[in-house]
């Protein structure tokens, strides 16, 4: 009879927590041409609950109970924004219509728009040195990681750890970069045991490579501008602070300007501080047609891997008035063509704490870590 008990209490529970989302599938379409429209960025707004839709325009989003009352927004190049109530969008079948934007066909105010983003973009990357930390600093921070293939958890740590960066937000290229910050992991909660090197094996290293304020290979990289298609959006405003948002799509993506070997669609969006032109967020996503086990930056294949991924890096003002990095979050949804597995990594990286100026110095990374 008590066995009877605890299993009702589990199942109700279980019922009451799927009850408690709302799971929406749609397909965002032209609303000119009725075609979909792929890589549509769909975010429920302020979070980090967000989707893209596929090469057809088909998505899937799952809405946590605790922001059904937001607004979820769809966004892509060259088409207006939407935004939607959770309520909006329990229909069936959901078909959500972008309309294209429409520009003066003069060529003059299209003009004035690319250099108001050139100046935008072009002004935020030389004011990192001004706005954001330089000389070396230590950030305390929460690590957490989650692997899964064909839904069901393979991996999951979560933890503690100390970095420490020896020149502050002096961007450099990612060698530069992998040598001047040290890492290590202290207590942590895992799902395995480590027995071999490669359980070493983390997603630190990539997070760190999506902090664009501090590396090359993307949209600040003022050289590779004219590489891009850039459009300004028409949000405004990000937590109260006014913005220039800016949408981009890089025509042929390289390692050299997405930080990924095997690129193929690479596009964003990045927020940029009207008062000091501080970079205050930036979404990529990106399709690749490979991954290597070892870093996205790394050449090799190990396997046959498509994928396509999404991060969100934000950054914060402290009481010094100095910008720091705040939090990533990493999203990688993939397929194994040999093994024939339906792959999905999540990882996110939150700083808890910074110190300028620290007095314990270390080297090198620690990947293995005391268990709590």
């Amino acid at each position: 009879m008590k066995n009877i008990i605890i299993l009702s209490i589990i199942l109700l529970s279980q019922v009451v927590w799927v009850n408690a989302q709302t799971k929406i599938h749609g397909k965002v379409v032209n609303n000119t041409t009725k075609a979909g429209i792929a890589f549509v960025n769909i975010g429920v707004e302020g979070t980090f609950t967000g989707t893209a839709s596929n090469a057809d325009g088909e998505f899937e989003l799952t809405i946590p109970a605790n922001v059904q009352g937001k607004s979820v927004y769809f966004s892509a190049i060259g088409y207006e924004l939407i935004k939607k109530t959770v309520a909006e969008l329990n229909a069936s079948p959901l078909i959500i219509k972008m309309q294209p934007q429409a520009y003066s066909l003069d060529g003059v105010d299209i003009n004035a728009e690319s250099r108001v983003i050139y100046r935008v973009l072009k002004k935020a990357s030389q004011q990192i040195k001004a706005n954001y930390y330089t000389g070396s600093f230590n950030y305390k921070f929460l690590f957490r990681e989650e692997q899964y293939v064909n839904n069901k958890q393979i991996r999951m740590r979560e933890a503690d750890g100390d970095m420490l960066d020896e020149t502050g937000y002096v961007r450099s290229n990612a060698a530069n970069a992998y040598k001047k910050r040290h890492y290590r992991f202290t207590k942590a909660q895992r799902s395995f045991k480590p027995v071999h090197l490669t359980d070493g094996q983390n997603l630190m290293d990539d997070l760190l490579s999506f902090d664009i304020a501090r590396i090359h290979g993307n949209i600040l990289d003022t050289p590779f501008l004219n590489d891009y298609d850039l459009s300004l959006d028409k949000q405004k405003e990000l937590n109260g602070k006014e913005v220039w948002v800016i949408n981009y799509r890089l025509s042929k993506p390289d390692l050299a300007r997405t930080g990924d070997a095997y690129a193929i669609k690479y596009g964003g969006r990045i927020y940029v501080a009207k008062s000091d032109y501080a970079i205050l967020k930036n979404e990529t996503w990106v399709s690749t047609n490979g991954k290597q086990l070892q870093g996205r930056s790394l050449l090799g294949k190990t396997n046959t891997i498509t994928t396509d991924y999404k991060f969100i890096t934000e950054y914060k003002k402290n009481t010094a008035g100095k910008y720091y990095l705040a939090h990533i979050n990493y999203n990688r949804k993939g397929v194994d063509q040999k093994n024939n597995e339906q792959l999905l990594e999540i990882g996110s990286l939150l700083v808890k704490q910074i110190q300028p100026n620290p007095q314990n110095h270390f080297k090198g990374r620690v990947y293995f870590e005391k268990s709590r």
